[in-house]
């Protein structure tokens, strides 16, 4: 989650002061996790742990396919940047990626709630107690509806703490970008 807000922190920061706002942000979206990746990798090295290829090629077994689901949603993720820019120019391209990733904050929530959420689910079901889960899930659900609705009300002085007045006029992608997590949230109940 941190990796995350200081990625969209640096982003920001970068698009705000380059003149290339398509690098700026690829290299303040991506950099900082390739910073904190070899940061890792670093430190690891440094205690001594080696790479063990037999759990390696395991995980890379396992993961294959959530490789690829990954990699569809990034490629969706791009597709409508890309036909903005084709359609409309670099410059509502800008607008739109910066209430995009402003929009984001939701994501974050989403992921942190999730990574709490997911272990207790999986130890209710292994117990039995279908009941509790269902129940805690209604309750969650509702909590994540009324955060969304909080970040909605809020969304036009957030893209403004964040961007500036020159990219008010992009305001209105917020809220659709905001209630698209909604989905996300509720499909991740499921897996």
């Amino acid at each position: 989650t941190g990796s995350t807000v200081l990625s969209l922190l640096i982003s920001l920061l970068f698009v705000n002061l380059a003149e290339n706002k398509v690098i700026a942000r690829t290299i303040g979206q991506y950099g900082v996790y390739v910073l904190i990746c070899l940061g890792i990798y670093a430190y690891m090295l440094w205690k001594g742990k080696g790479i063990s290829f037999k759990y390696f090629g395991y995980s890379v077994k396992i993961s294959f396919p959530l490789m690829w689901h990954v990699l569809s949603l990034h490629v969706l993720a791009s597709c409508d940047r890309i036909v903005i820019k084709r359609i409309l120019g670099s410059a509502a391209t800008a607008l739109y990626s910066v209430s995009y990733t402003c929009s984001h904050v939701i994501s974050v929530l989403y992921h942190s709630m999730n990574s709490a959420w997911s272990p207790w689910a999986m130890l209710q079901m292994h117990e039995g107690k279908i009941d509790k889960l269902k129940s805690a899930s209604r309750w969650y659900v509702l909590l994540f509806s009324c955060a969304i609705i909080v970040f909605l009300l809020i969304c036009p002085e957030l893209l403004w703490i964040l961007g500036g007045d020159k990219y008010m006029e992009a305001k209105y992608v917020m809220p659709p970008a905001m209630i698209a997590v909604v989905p996300q949230f509720i499909y991740s109940l499921y897996i």
